[in-house]
């Protein structure tokens, strides 16, 4: 009788593990175990309109101060919105000149009841002019970019501390140029994975297996 009582908990188990996945995989056709949000898109990820403010996404720091982050009009010389992302900046018109400097562009993203080292980070952005990523105000030494061409990213526990809890994602953008002149990002994330902390199938295991000596 313990055996079958063993059998039917882990049995239990397996279920909520496969219930889990299917959720990391419901958004799009993509892997997103926990929410992120592209540059661009609302609390459904579908992309907004030129000059909505993004909700999701900040300016939290640049020459002229902290500011919202604005779906922009491309600039005619850069690559142009992607199919599940959009240019932001300072001002909605992509073209609108600049003060040269530093641009912090910001988000947060929720690890609760993951194993914050297991997380996994890929995607692509495009920046004008240079661009570095931090995870909680720690370089993780990707940078470069562009405004003609994709670059593409990976977060892991190799480039980046991640924390049980809230993190903020920043691209420092580096409007490089002597006088002012156009910036903008555009963020799309591609998957996001990472292993939901043990103590979560714990608790499924010892629900279920006090359900199944109940019905004994």
């Amino acid at each position: 009788m313990k055996k079958n009582v063993l059998k039917c908990a882990f049995a239990c188990l397996v279920i909520v593990v496969l219930f889990q996945i299917g959720i990391g995989n419901a958004q799009a056709d993509m892997m997103f175990d926990f929410e992120l949000f592209s540059t661009g898109v609302d609390d459904n990820c579908d992309v907004l309109t030129e000059g909505t403010t993004d909700t999701h996404w900040t300016i939290a720091a640049s020459p002229g101060g902290a500011a919202n982050a604005i779906v922009q009009t491309p600039f005619a010389g850069w690559l142009g919105h992607q199919t599940n992302s959009r240019w932001i900046g300072s001002t909605t018109n992509g073209s609108d000149f600049v003060t040269p400097g530093t641009y912090d562009y910001e988000m947060n993203f929720d690890l609760t009841g993951f194993v914050p080292e297991s997380a996994v980070i890929t995607g692509n952005f495009l920046s004008d002019d240079s661009a570095e990523i931090f995870v909680n105000d720690m370089t993780t030494s990707i940078s470069g970019g562009g405004f003609v061409s994709l670059t593409a990213f990976t977060l892991n526990s190799g480039n980046s501390t991640f924390n049980a809890g809230i993190n903020t994602l920043r691209f420092r953008v580096n409007n490089a140029a002597v006088g002012d002149n156009p910036s903008g990002l555009q963020v799309e994330f591609t998957a996001a994975t990472a292993i939901p902390e043990p103590s979560s199938f714990a608790l499924f295991g010892v629900l279920g297996l006090g359900i199944f000596k109940r019905r004994r």
